[in-house]
């Protein structure tokens, strides 16, 4: 487990992520992530999975590449 990632993806979840599941878990998951500091409460199950996606399709040490 690393300080930054997505968060850890339970067994009852996997289903939800769809096709983007291996991509996320390409990553060590985190303490915390995009998702949980972009307003957690706030946001739909399908907007967690967008922001898993994107850092995991987007890391990097500076996060640079972002959009």
């Amino acid at each position: 487990m690393s300080l930054v990632g997505p968060g850890p993806i339970v067994q009852g979840e996997v289903a939800r992520y769809g096709t983007a599941f291996a991509a996320c878990c390409s990553v060590p998951p985190g303490l915390t992530g995009l998702w949980q500091v972009s307003g957690r409460s706030d946001t739909t199950y399908a907007e967690r999975v967008a922001l898993d996606l994107d850092y995991a399709s987007c890391w990097s040490l500076l996060r640079r590449g972002s959009r």
